[in-house]
């Protein structure tokens, strides 16, 4: 538009709107409901002279607030209640308590502020209205639910109950997480009940922690049945084996609906959402095997092998979803978690009778009858003796003890011949003392090496008191008091644990070994320092790598001699390792110098010369056995 057109020559005016007609637009006119075409404004504000409450003075004040409606605004009004009184004597002797509202001075709630123009006449107040309603804070209700919005937990939400489930000072009403519990209302299961998991069994609106519905996972069993009969009220497959709890418990199918738990899981859609499955009602015991050779009184749900075959029900439904129907593989109706008469290896063999119900195996071989078949006895032990097969001497003759008399590795119960002397034991005169020929001097059919007449081994001890006839220990030490000799005992110490996997072989113990070095605890020179080689240079019962440690005191003279204990050096001041006894011996000469905890008398001369002399430091001991015999083998 040409400016010569324009009633708004410098503002867009695109209707030219002049609501006065004064030939200026509403756009750009200073008074727009009273004509003033020349736009006079003396004090230059946004109001011309013709409108303008103070035309000579710029209050800013773009509402032309005149309270008493004299036509004089609040600004230049000397009386603005219109009183009688000048604004300035009310406000310099404090005469009026509403100095712009003719009043008669009535403040009901005494703040000072008169009723009249009192935002809260019944509530003390400063007078703020921060929604500028005309309604003062302290007495204003702006969500109406008679609650005064200071004292309102959601002043712009009604709430009259004013509910803060988690006493967050935010109400029910306006909080967006009432309970608290991180998961936003919108999102939670269950508002008014913390709870982050948000687990939801049953998928439906109501998340477990708050469901009502005495059915927690939605399986149409209740809580307290599933509780008294065993069953996991959270889990509709209790058991775990891929079978839906109802359906192995005979319920009625139609009156829920089966879901699969197994991520993913709701995905936002109630229950109902999900589509039946085609699993039909089973008829039938909710607890198969009663009445079975393998019967037990848990039901179903709850059985791992509901029909006592041996196989577990889970391989026998061979699904990855409980609401697919486990598998039938005679067609005859019943699952064959159900049916003993199946034939899961499908080796022609019914699972009932099959020694091996997962593997095939036709033969049914089975070494030691009685167990699992040699193609699944696992770990194998074929002669059940409790010795898997490998490392087991005898594995198709049960020797629980695994005694080897000969150490050949083939155990005593099926070594033919069990002294390894090259006879076998059906025509050896000593199956059990290696003679290879035979020797049998007073003709009685035993052999001289096993006649209780002869001494065999040469050890001073005959054979008929002998605890050890082949291997010579005229001591006859038998630690464990089993009557057989240590010397030829497997088990010296008696704890049930076979010498070659013995930690401790001749202490009996419980095979602790605290610091794992190999040696158990009750022989461990160290048990709590590893030491596998149980060096102890001093020979103090303490192994070097943990032997108690001290500055020892000057050693002084002492005795040595062939009878009582001579003493050595004692210590002074620094920790004190415990007494030692060091034994010497050889030419004809013993002694023993025992260190004792406390300061004994110094070690003399004598016993220095004797040390060098004999150039011992450790204990030495002489076998007085004879060495045994080393004996011809048979050719």
């Amino acid at each position: 538009m040409r400016n010569s057109d324009d009633n708004c020559e410098n503002k867009p005016n695109s209707l030219q709107r002049d609501s006065d007609g004064d030939k200026v637009g509403d756009a750009c006119d200073n008074c727009v409901t009273i004509a003033n075409k020349n736009q006079e404004n003396d004090d230059e504000d946004e109001f011309g002279n013709v409108c303008d409450y103070c035309p000579t003075l710029d209050t800013g004040d773009v509402e032309q607030v005149d309270y008493d409606g004299d036509g004089l605004g609040e600004a230049c009004d000397p009386d603005n209640d219109n009183d009688g009184v000048d604004d300035y004597d009310e406000i310099a002797s404090e005469l009026d308590n509403c100095r712009l509202v003719p009043n008669d001075q009535s403040d009901a709630d005494m703040d000072g502020v008169g009723d009249a123009c009192d935002n809260c006449p019944a509530v003390a107040n400063n007078q703020h209205d921060d929604d500028h309603n005309g309604v003062g804070n302290a007495c204003d209700d702006d969500d109406g639910d008679g609650v005064f919005s200071p004292q309102d937990n959601c002043p712009d939400v009604e709430s009259a109950d004013q509910a803060d489930t988690d006493s967050d000072g935010a109400g029910d009403a306006c909080d967006p997480d009432d309970d608290n519990d991180g998961v936003s209302d919108t999102a939670d299961g269950c508002q008014l009940i913390a709870d982050s998991v948000q687990k939801n069994t049953d998928c439906d609106e109501t998340g477990d922690a708050c469901e009502e519905d005495g059915d927690t996972d939605g399986d149409g069993i209740s809580d307290s049945e599933e509780l008294a009969s065993g069953l996991d009220p959270f889990n509709v497959d209790s058991d775990g084996d891929t079978i839906w709890d109802p359906y192995e418990l005979d319920r009625d199918l139609s009156l829920v609906i089966c879901f699969n738990p197994i991520p993913p899981a709701c995905q936002g859609k109630g229950m109902m959402d999900r589509p039946k499955s085609p699993l039909q009602p089973l008829t039938g015991l909710p607890n198969s095997d009663l009445g079975l050779p393998h019967e037990d009184d848990a039901p179903d749900a709850i059985d791992n092998d509901s029909d006592g075959d041996g196989v577990s029900d889970q391989l026998e439904a061979r699904r990855d979803d409980i609401c697919t129907p486990p598998f039938d593989t005679d067609g005859d109706g019943v699952p064959d978690f159900r049916d003993p008469q199946t034939d899961y290896d499908r080796d022609d063999i019914m699972d009932t009778d099959d020694n091996c119900p997962l593997v095939p195996n036709t033969t049914q071989k089975d070494t030691v009858p009685g167990g699992a078949g040699d193609i699944c006895d696992t770990p194998a032990d074929y002669d059940n003796d409790d010795v898997p097969n490998e490392p087991d001497n005898c594995a198709i003759d049960a020797n629980s003890w695994q005694e080897d008399l000969d150490r050949d590795n083939v155990g005593d119960a099926c070594d033919t011949d069990k002294d390894d002397d090259g006879k076998l034991n059906a025509v050896d005169n000593c199956p059990t003392v290696p003679n290879p020929m035979q020797e049998d001097t007073n003709g009685d059919g035993v052999g001289d090496a096993c006649d209780p007449d002869t001494d065999y081994d040469e050890d001073g001890i005959l054979n008929g008191v002998d605890n050890c006839l082949i291997n010579a220990n005229h001591e006859q030490e038998d630690a464990d008091g089993d009557s057989k000799g240590d010397a030829c005992d497997t088990d010296r110490d008696g704890d049930g644990v076979l010498d070659v996997m013995d930690n401790c072989p001749a202490t009996a113990n419980n095979q602790a070994d605290t610091d794992r070095d190999g040696s158990g605890d009750a022989c461990d020179s160290c048990p709590s320092v590893a030491n596998a080689g149980q060096e102890d240079a001093d020979m103090n019962g303490f192994g070097d790598a943990c032997e108690p440690t001290g500055a020892g005191g000057a050693g002084g003279g002492g005795a040595v001699g062939t009878g009582d204990a001579g003493s050595v050096g004692g210590a002074s001041g620094g920790a004190q390792t415990p007494p030692r006894s060091i034994e010497l011996g050889g030419g004809g000469l013993a002694c023993q110098i025992v260190a004792p905890s406390l300061g004994p008398a110094p070690l003399g001369s004598a016993a220095a010369a004797a040390f060098a002399a004999l150039g011992l430091v450790a204990r030495r001991r002489r076998s007085r056995a004879a060495p045994p015999r080393s004996l011809p083998r048979a050719s």
